[in-house]
């Protein structure tokens, strides 16, 4: 009697136990099972609940379990976090005229955005095709947003004459570092250029940059040696 007694304790021990932590999947028949019956293995668990917008727990007696994030996917959002990687932190889209990797720009995006967990979570939740359209899209709108920039380097600040010999060279990496270093007191528009081919860098250069010499200093008349 006192075995079976003992026995129904520890049944009922282990019962609490164990059902401390629940399966948190978003699965009625899953959330309402204790975690040993819900997954064995991390294995299982991956295959039960391993979806976009659930991440890894573990419970006290170290059983693996997925909880539901607050995060939602969203497309705007991911765009929003996107177009600031590029034009704010100068994840560059092209090496010339050749599109970067996707996994390289992805890679690139989460480093800029390795502070904000949202942004990491709508970055990587994202498969590969929407996120090069969202990419596509967003340098779309910030190689419009970088025309009267650019201009404003040419014309304000007397480089384009400059940008236009370093065209006739071919010098793309000289035309990017001057617009950058003119643009350095502006930082929603100095790294807007990673948006930028070569080939609409020409573009730019040939279309939005009125060739306006730089100012050479004005120089002292010559007074001579005579003293009176």
């Amino acid at each position: 009697m006192r075995r079976a007694t003992l026995a129904i304790v520890i049944i009922m021990t282990a019962g609490v136990a164990y059902g401390a932590g629940m399966c948190e999947c978003n699965q009625p028949s899953w959330s309402s099972m204790r975690f040993r019956d819900c997954m064995e293995t991390k294995a299982e668990c991956v295959e039960s609940c391993g979806r976009p917008g659930y991440s890894w727990i573990e419970n006290h007696d170290g059983c693996i379990g997925f909880r539901k994030r607050t995060y939602e996917k969203s497309r705007a959002s991911l765009k929003t976090h996107v177009k600031w990687c590029i034009f704010h932190e100068g994840c560059g889209i092209y090496a010339g005229d050749t599109r970067a990797e996707i996994g390289g720009l992805r890679n690139c995006f989460m480093v800029r955005e390795s502070h904000n967990k949202e942004a990491k979570y709508q970055i990587s939740a994202h498969d590969d095709a929407t996120l090069s359209d969202v990419i596509d899209e967003s340098v779309n709108e910030i190689r419009a947003e970088t025309v009267e920039n650019f201009k404003w380097v040419c014309e304000h600040e007397r480089e384009g004459a400059t940008m236009h010999r370093l065209l006739a060279r071919n010098d793309f990496g000289a035309i990017r570092r001057l617009y950058e270093g003119r643009q350095q007191h502006n930082p929603n528009a100095r790294n807007q250029l990673a948006a930028a081919s070569d080939s609409y860098l020409r573009h730019l250069v040939t279309n939005a940059c009125p060739p306006v010499e730089a100012e050479r200093k004005r120089e002292r008349p010559f007074e001579g040696t005579h003293k009176q």
